[in-house]
């Protein structure tokens, strides 16, 4: 019987693959500048250089979305903003995701798993449509 390897908890250095399955982290943190742009921050354990996709949607029709890659384990998303205008005042559904590890760089899916099998984790999931296993945070985001 061959030991099933633990997860690893640590952030994984993009120069030196583990092969080791870990929990994918995402935490994110959302401030709101003088003109009312909104900029949300993201921090993961996910390699560095894994290409993020947010979006923010509001119930009144606002939606934006960016994309960042990691680095040094973060990635700043916007700023959000309606024409310039800053957002207003009420509760916006946030999305923080990575696309499907076969659309990630060869350095990001060595980490990963060539088909994100290294992931584990509530935030990963599979696609019903090609089973191809992808990350993705929902939240909701209150903006005052």
């Amino acid at each position: 019987m061959t030991p099933t390897p633990k997860a690893s908890s640590t952030p994984i250095e993009t120069d030196d693959p583990t092969g080791i399955p870990f929990d994918v982290s995402i935490t994110y943190e959302a401030t709101r500048g003088a003109n009312g742009q909104v900029t949300v921050t993201a921090v993961s354990n996910l390699p560095d250089g894994a290409e993020l996709m947010t979006s923010l949607r509001s119930d009144a029709g606002y939606q934006g979305q960016t994309k960042a890659f990691l680095d040094n384990g973060q990635a700043t998303f916007g700023p959000y903003s309606d024409d310039g205008a800053g957002l207003l005042p009420g509760n916006y559904a946030l999305s923080i995701s990575m696309s499907k590890a076969s659309l990630q760089s060869t350095s990001v899916r060595k980490h990963i798993g060539e088909d994100g099998e290294f992931m584990t984790g509530s935030l990963v999931q599979t696609s019903t449509i090609d089973d191809g296993v992808y990350v993705s945070l929902d939240s909701v985001l209150t903006i005052g």
